[in-house]
């Protein structure tokens, strides 16, 4: 996907580039729109095809407000049994 999305954007760069906006305006404005969607199609799915991306399986609350119940050990603060 990555590779693909790349390659259009940069052969839609090269036409925007060789077509100049005052020699053919239509071709020129639409080598920037499909830059443009394949650009915005391209970030909207990275959560889906970025392994890196993704939440793990096992998620454990990091911070010691994010439990429901006091733990035993959050952090530096232990709770302590009297």
């Amino acid at each position: 996907m990555l590779r693909w999305s790349l390659f259009i954007i940069g052969l839609c760069m090269m036409g925007a580039g060789v077509v100049p906006i005052n020699f053919s305006d239509p071709v020129h404005s639409t080598f920037i729109r499909v830059l443009g969607v394949v650009f915005i199609v391209l970030l909207a799915s990275i959560q889906l095809w970025l392994p890196a991306s993704r939440p793990p399986s096992t998620w454990a609350p990091t911070s010691c407000s994010a439990w429901e119940s006091s733990p035993p050990c959050c952090g530096s603060r232990c709770a302590t049994t009297t």
